[in-house]
Order: structure tokens, then C-alpha cells, then sequence
């Protein structure tokens, strides 16, 4: 069961600059030679303010937040959006389209000699790409690959490892040396978070299949020997929800119980943010069971209400429905008897109910 948190609201994409650098870059070349379009005002080019203008397929270049031409992208067949000061570039090679990598110089730091696509920068400076008949692999800021192109998929890299899918759909995490730190042995792998992360394993039963949750550090530890769950989620705040026999509990960072197992559900919060790039303009982030000012909401029996993260009740169990708490208020608005109302979470009591 999911509920959204609607009080975060922030623009994803942002309004296009294209127009405003269009029309500065048009104006300043009216005033320059050719050879004045590498001007900045005299000041050092900021990798983090780089725009592309013009047409795709040898039309674009690059201006600074000014509208001033850095450098010229024409000389690409194509090229892509800046990112942390590279960009993916496509150039024809012997009638092929091959992709590469320039820096915020317009250098070319990773060579233009691959066929597959090349994703946009990622943490540490390294590019995840797809080699055609092979699978996904990464390289460094230099072109250099450091993880074999042998992967159907892959997540982001996050301090300097890599959680990745082989072709027997089973995951495991490598090290940007292209060291493995976590086997090949799981049906998934959820993020890092306190130096943890889920992993769930998928035994084939009978009658199906049986999924089963543990938890390990990063090193590929196990947590716990005997700590096997039916569901389990990321850790938020040094704790995580896991279930056991149909039943929901919090445990630590140790795989210790610490909230017991009694509820029959919980709620799941989304951040939703407008996205205009999205089919119904807004998109939903940041799953979570956990609210930011430290609340649960779980249901016990029949009922809904809110604990924190040391199982103290926050708002009782008697209530139908619950909602989120929202920006920076103290009311809850609630439902009970088929009647709406609102409780107040600072005072530990039901405000008004409807007639």
C-alpha cells in the first residue's frame, strides 16, 4: 500500500534555456570574428555551466551561462547534454556511428571507438556503455573499460562499487577495479544504507518458487546467520521493516529485533515532484517507510496509526485510515466511523471530526 507525501514539490526538468542562450550566442557572434568564439569574460569555463545549443546531427555547440560560444560541437555528428564537465559525443567512423567522451574543454577524453551507447557521467568518472552481442560493461574518464562488457544490467556506481545483473539474472556487486565483492548468487540486491543492504534469494519449491530476504555489509557478509526474512526492506535511520510469518517487525543494523513483530501492514511514502517530462506531469520518488520526522505508519489489527522508529505509538490504532504527516504540520488528517477528522500528533489528540 502506497501513500504520497504531495508537500515536496520541485521542478525536475527546468525551464529550458534554450531561447534566452539561443538568442545571446546569436547576439554576441554579431559582435565577435570567428576567431573570439572561445571568450568567457576572462573567466575559467565551470564544468557545471555548460549549455548545448543548436540543431542535433552536426548543429550544436556549447555556451557558458552568458551565451558566449565555448567551444563548437559541430564538428560531432551529435552530441549529448554536459554532465559533472563530460559529455557523450556520436561521430561517424568509416560510415559508422561510434560514440566517445569530451571533457568540459571540448577534448576528447574517452576515444570515439564505440559502437554502443555510452550513459552520461557517473559517480567517480566513470561511464556505464553497451557493447553490441556482449552486454553492459563500464570505463573510466579515460576510455580505459574497467568492467568487462559481459552484464545484462546494472545500477549506479556508489562509492566505487558497482551492483550489476549477469545473464543468469542473478546479481552481485564488483569494485571499479573490476574486483568481485558480492557473488553472483542473488535474485536482487536492494541499496546501501548504514553500510547494509536486503538481498533476496529465490529457491525454486515445488509448487513455484520461494523468496527469502538476509542482510550484508560491504564486504558481502552475511548479517546474522540465522536471520532469514519473508520481506525486507532498505534500513532508514538505523532500522528496517522485514516481515515474518505474515507479521511486520523492525530490526537493527545487527539483524537484532527491536520493534516486535504485530503489525498486519504498512504504508509506503512517496515524494511526488512535477515533472513535466512525465505523462501526467508529476513523478513519484523516494520510496520509503519511514516519514522524515522519524514516524512509521502501520496497521495493527483492524486499525491504523503512526509509531517512531522505538515502536512508541505516536497516534492510537483505532483509526480507519491514516495519512501522511505534511510539511512541517502537527495535524493528521484521519478517518474513523466513516467520518474525517484530524489529530494532532504534538498534542496526542483528536482535534475535530466531521457532524
Amino acid at each position: 500500500m502506497v501513500i504520497m507525501s504531495t508537500v515536496k514539490l520541485k521542478i525536475l526538468i527546468p525551464i529550458s534555456k534554450f531561447v534566452i542562450i539561443f538568442a545571446l550566442t546569436i547576439l554576441h557572434s554579431c559582435n565577435s570574428t570567428e576567431e573570439a568564439d572561445l571568450t568567457t569574460h576572462g573567466t575559467e569555463i565551470d564544468p557545471t555551466e555548460i549549455y548545448r545549443s543548436g540543431e542535433e546531427n552536426g548543429g550544436r555547440f556549447f555556451t557558458n551561462k552568458l551565451g558566449d560560444t565555448l567551444f563548437d560541437g559541430r564538428i560531432f555528428y551529435n552530441t549529448y547534454e554536459f554532465s559533472h564537465g563530460y559529455c557523450v559525443v556520436t561521430d561517424m567512423v568509416d560510415g559508422i556511428k561510434k560514440n566517445g567522451v569530451i571533457n568540459h574543454l571540448g577534448e576528447v577524453v574517452v576515444p570515439i571507438k564505440f559502437e554502443g551507447t555510452i550513459d552520461s557521467y557517473e559517480e567517480g568518472g566513470y561511464f556505464k556503455f553497451y557493447q553490441q552481442g556482449s552486454g553492459f560493461g563500464y570505463l573510466d574518464s579515460t576510455g580505459k573499460i574497467v568492467i568487462d562488457p559481459i552484464f545484462k544490467g546494472s545500477n549506479f556506481v556508489k562509492n566505487g562499487q558497482i551492483k550489476l545483473e549477469n545473464y543468469d539474472s542473478k546479481w552481485g556487486i564488483m569494485n571499479m577495479s573490476g574486483d568481485t565483492i558480492v557473488n553472483f548468487i542473488y535474485n536482487y540486491i536492494g541499496k546501501w544504507s548504514n553500510n547494509r543492504a536486503f538481498v533476496e534469494i529465490k529457491e525454486r519449491k515445488t509448487k513455484g518458487y520461494r523468496y527469502s530476504y538476509k542482510y550484508i555489509d560491504q564486504t558481502g557478509a552475511v548479517i546474522g546467520d540465522d536471520a532469514t526474512f519473508d520481506f525486507g526492506r532498505s534500513f532508514e535511520n538505523g532500522i528496517a521493516l522485514v516481515k515474518k510469518n505474515d507479521l511486520i517487525g523492525f530490526i537493527d543494523t545487527n539483524c537484532q529485533l527491536v520493534i516486535d513483530y504485530q503489525y498486519s501492514d504498512y504504508k509506503e511514502i512517496v515524494d511526488v515532484y512535477e515533472n513535466v517530462g512525465m505523462p501526467t506531469g508529476y513523478e513519484q520518488i523516494n520510496n520509503r517507510f519511514m516519514m522524515e520526522e522519524g514516524f512509521i505508519i502501520v496497521k495493527k489489527g483492524d486499525f491504523w496509526g503512526y509509531i517512531d522508529a522505538k515502536g512508541k505509538v505516536i497516534i492510537p490504532f483505532e483509526f480507519d485510515w491514516v495519512d501522511v504527516l505534511s510539511g512541517g504540520s502537527n495535524m493528521v488528517d484521519v478517518k474513523k466511523n466513516g467520518k474525517n477528522g484530524f489529530y494532532s500528533v504534538y498534542e496526542n489528540k483528536l482535534k475535530m471530526y466531521d457532524n
